[in-house]
């Protein structure tokens, strides 16, 4: 009788030990489904502020999220939140604003009327040791408060042989001579003989003015100084040029009286440099958008 006691109290112990376990694994699940797996992704609390091209806050600022949760969330819960969900906020009289939420990655982009903003912020959550993601650090958003875009001639251009071409950027057509125009532009590229690598060069020559170089993300006002009359480049032997290579000139010209915005895109395996031009005729370094057209 002892050893049938004995094992009936082993069998009520294991089945206590199984049930118990059987209710830690369906709250472990819970909370999984609930608050996401903290080894996949983390909690994060942004606190941020947006400020214009001169510091000055941004009261009133759309700032929109986009969270990217973990891909069986949807599964479990039979909804598609497997694309993520979005967060926002307005920004407060001094520009602040303050995001929270759970992910495997966040996306964030600004909206403010009489602003232009090209941001696109965004984190990797995935794999982070802390429930704060960034630091409490607040981060500062750049947007570009618009002056009042003004009338600019904007044109295209494509060359792919190799000679120089001199470009009237005010009237957006191709002039014989340096007499009638604003820049020349020039590239070459070739092949070399000894296997296949290629060799490639341009050349941006001002008339009356000068060029400046810029990576500027807002590249909305013209600089007052800082212009060279040439900007060149020369490559050395590369056996493979991969993509296309983008370079951006602000243009100086007429003594002052035009400045413009050149987007340059080489491709040096065609020989080829595709040019768009934004240009002001009106003697203002503003180059907003909003009012293009064409010559």
């Amino acid at each position: 009788m002892k050893s049938i006691g004995t094992v009936r109290v082993r069998v009520r112990r294991s089945q206590g030990l199984l049930a118990a376990s059987v209710t830690s694994a369906v709250a472990t699940a819970l909370f999984l489904l609930i608050f996401g797996d903290p080894l996949s992704g983390t909690w994060f609390d942004i606190r941020g502020r947006v400020v214009d091209q001169f510091g000055a806050p941004v009261p009133g600022a759309a700032v929109n999220g986009y969270v990217a949760k973990l891909p069986w969330a949807g599964w479990l819960l039979n909804v598609n939140v497997a694309r993520g969900s979005k967060i926002g906020a307005l920004t407060a009289r001094d520009g602040s604003f303050r995001v929270w939420g759970f992910g495997t990655s966040l996306r964030i982009g600004i909206k403010a009327t009489g602003y232009v903003s090209i941001i696109n912020a965004s984190y990797s959550l995935s794999g982070a040791s802390s429930a704060l993601y960034p630091p409490p650090d607040p981060l500062v958003y750049r947007v570009w408060k618009l002056a009042g875009p003004q009338p600019l001639v904007d044109t295209a251009f494509q060359f792919r042989d190799g000679n120089p071409h001199w470009l009237d950027v005010v009237h957006g057509r191709c002039r014989p001579s340096a007499a009638e125009a604003d820049v020349c532009i020039q590239m070459t590229s070739h092949l070399l003989q000894e296997g296949a690598q290629y060799v490639w060069s341009y050349a941006l020559t001002a008339v009356n003015g000068g060029l400046a170089k810029t990576t500027e993300i807002y590249p909305f006002l013209a600089p007052s100084g800082g212009y060279q009359p040439r900007a060149e480049y020369q490559s050395g032997a590369v056996r493979t040029m991969g993509g296309p290579i983008y370079q951006r000139f602000f243009l100086q010209s007429r003594s002052g009286n035009v400045y413009a915005l050149l987007d340059l895109e080489f491709r040096p395996e065609g020989a080829q440099v595709d040019v768009r031009c934004l240009a002001n005729p009106a003697a203002s370094r503003i180059l907003e958008p909003g009012r293009e057209r064409r010559p």
